[in-house]
């Protein structure tokens, strides 16, 4: 994909990321992340990786949301650092490995177009990558902005 990699698969010399996972007690065999994963994943530092791209406090505390909304589904959070890339990702259990394709989140927290437009070129661009692309908001005059101005999902946090 470019913006990011993932080892998902081992071999019988090297464990998989999930075998890993599982073994540690950080997920189950389905690939739903424990308790034990929830505590030690420490949300500010998957915010602060954006660095210099993670835009201001509210931008970056609707990227905290976010992460906090894939965590309590058992998912597994990341923050691509790829300056052209979305803001949060998320890989879902699936079965006995987590998803390879990445349901993708851009956070806007004012839909300018010109944002818009960039959501709707990477979208096109990540395709055979992404599953989907939800814009995260937190102000239902935004929402609807996006909704007017495009086919993107969009939810309010």
């Amino acid at each position: 994909m470019g913006a990011f990699q993932l080892v998902l698969y081992g071999t019988k010399s090297k464990l998989s990321l999930l075998q890993r996972a599982v073994t540690a007690g950080y997920c189950d065999a389905g690939g739903t992340l424990t308790e034990k994963a929830l505590n030690v994943i420490d949300v500010d530092r998957l915010v602060a990786k954006q660095g210099s791209n993670g835009g201001s406090e509210e931008h970056k505390e609707l990227m905290r949301k976010t992460i906090r909304l894939i965590q309590s589904k058992g998912n597994y959070a990341f923050v691509p650092t790829a300056q052209d890339s979305f803001d949060v990702g998320e890989l879902e259990a699936a079965g006995s490995r987590w998803a390879t394709r990445v349901n993708a989140y851009e956070i806007q927290t004012n839909a300018l177009a010109g944002e818009l437009e960039k959501c709707s070129v990477r979208s096109a661009r990540l395709a055979k990558s992404l599953a989907s692309l939800t814009v995260v908001t937190n102000a239902i005059e935004v929402k609807e902005r996006v909704e007017k101005g495009s086919d993107i999902r969009c939810i309010v946090l």
